[in-house]
């Protein structure tokens, strides 16, 4: 019976001790760190206020990231914006290195009405885009910024011409 019992506990000692062996070989995953979520509140840059969001704060690296970029009228004043707004999404890295989405960007167009929408003050717009991180080299949090570029109009109405940046908001990318 002690003969039976000193071998179960030792086929136990031994699986446990392998399975310690094998999982300390694993790359520790980095630990979710501050800077997830929004950063700060949305910037506002007269006549526009730009806002980043997005439900996911965490997203295993392959997987996009699907952020909503939210337009405001800021003014006491009706705005025209483009019905297609340019939104560059720009993101740094955890090692510092930069990246952005690739967008076609006019800084002249002749557009009327059609082309155009109209926001009275206070309204808000929303717009979705994604990023995927399939590429990402690093795990860990990387802070995106969406920048919204308004060209100015040759005809009437007139659009409030610039780029507008957003706040910035952390996504924890892990494997």
């Amino acid at each position: 019976m002690n003969n039976v019992r000193f071998w179960t506990v030792w086929s136990v000692t031994v699986v446990v001790g392998a399975v310690g062996v094998s999982c300390t070989s694993v790359e520790p995953v980095p630990k979710v760190r501050a800077g997830v979520g929004a950063l700060e509140p949305a910037v506002s840059m007269l006549p526009l206020a730009v806002g980043l969001g997005s439900p996911q704060m965490k997203v295993r690296r392959g997987e996009p990231i699907l952020f909503e970029v939210e337009v405001q009228n800021a003014s006491d004043e009706p705005v025209w914006l483009p019905k297609d707004l340019v939104i560059v999404l720009v993101w740094t890295y955890p090692t510092g290195q930069r990246d952005n989405t690739m967008m076609p960007m006019t800084t002249q167009v002749s557009w009327g009405p059609d082309k155009l929408l109209q926001l009275q003050p206070g309204e808000k717009i929303v717009r979705q885009v994604s990023v995927s991180t399939r590429y990402f080299p690093r795990l860990g949090v990387s802070k995106f910024q969406a920048i919204v570029q308004v060209p100015s109009n040759t005809l009437t109405p007139a659009l409030p011409a610039g780029r507008y940046a957003s706040n910035r908001f952390g996504v924890f990318v892990t494997e």
